[in-house]
């Protein structure tokens, strides 16, 4: 079985993300790949990020830019 997958970030990015209420602007150090497959044949692929100095995390709390970071922060979601 060959398995392609595009990453949101690469090796080496800059990218923004919030660590104890603050935001932090670091660099992706490395990319986890996990799949898995079930007695269906069905594929699931868990991505996480290397991130410098911060641990590993997914890419939804990942941020090209400061921008984007504060928009997101800044959304109304409702409870």
């Amino acid at each position: 079985m060959l398995l392609n997958y595009q990453t949101k970030f690469d090796i080496g990015d800059t990218v923004f993300m919030m660590n104890n209420n603050r935001i932090y602007k670091t660099r992706i150090n490395g990319i986890d790949f996990e799949a898995k497959v079930d007695n269906l044949q069905k594929v699931t692929l868990s991505v996480k990020y290397q991130i410098n100095g911060l641990g590993i995390t997914d890419d939804e709390y990942l941020f090209r830019t400061k921008e984007e970071l504060v928009s997101e922060l800044t959304k109304s979601k409702d409870i």
